[in-house]
């Protein structure tokens, strides 16, 4: 849905085909059952059964529209469609920060030959809009939040929090998320711990002095001893 939002007129409609739509979305098209072709497919199918979208083509009958076949999507750009309604159910995802992840999905493509990891466009996706839909962006508060990696890991159904490093790595490196890492601190059981991550959509925001007064005030709320550690 972000990708015909941000590409469509100024009235809500949008031209495409299965492959523009698939490419765009930072995907290699494949038309084997039940794999990418088809799970956009369905995708717009879903769109079209809650009314968020509306379009004529017969996308199953694969004899009538062809892979490279155009056709139109009209948004339902009714005020009362609820899947604008960022403020209650959605995240919002700017045309900066989508284009961003699909062109490092690209750039990992042609990093595979140098044994690097080839990123989901959809995972990456996951994950920045999972840390973004914890930052109060209400005009009196700081943008920023600090959830645990145990708690990223549920809200993605990310298994290992080696592999949500990876992502969060990625994503800092194409600047449109920054990090803060506040240390480590001593619980009262005398254990060592490391502190959540902060995260920020902004560079200059996530100052030391600023992290580890939350830090300190956080943990001490936990009956622990926050030690900064470099």
């Amino acid at each position: 849905m972000a990708y015909i939002k941000l590409y469509s007129s100024i009235s809500g409609r949008i031209g495409l085909s299965i492959r523009s739509l698939v490419e765009g979305l930072g995907f290699r098209p494949d038309a084997h059952k039940d794999r990418i072709n088809d799970n956009v497919i369905k995708a717009l199918y879903w769109l079209k059964e809650r009314e968020y979208i509306y379009f004529d083509a017969e996308l199953w009958n694969k004899q009538k529209v062809k892979i490279n076949d155009c056709f139109q999507i009209q948004i339902n750009t009714d005020p009362k469609n609820d899947i604008f309604n960022f403020s209650d159910i959605y995240v919002a995802l700017t045309e900066t920060e989508f284009n961003s992840i699909i062109q490092s999905v690209k750039e990992s493509k042609k990093e595979y030959s140098q044994r690097r990891m080839i990123y989901d466009p959809s995972d990456l996706l996951n994950v920045f809009l999972n840390i973004k839909k914890y930052i109060n962006f209400n005009k009196n508060s700081t943008p920023i939040c600090f959830p645990s990696h145990r708690i990223l890991c549920r809200d993605c159904n990310i298994s290992s929090t080696s592999t949500m490093n990876k992502f969060i790595n990625r994503l800092t490196s194409i600047g449109i998320l920054y990090t803060y890492k506040a240390g480590k601190y001593i619980d009262s059981y005398n254990n060592i711990k490391y502190t959540n991550n902060f995260y920020a959509l902004q560079k200059g925001i996530l100052t030391p002095e600023l992290c580890d007064g939350i830090v300190s005030g956080y943990y001490a709320s936990q009956v622990a001893t926050v030690t900064k550690y470099k």
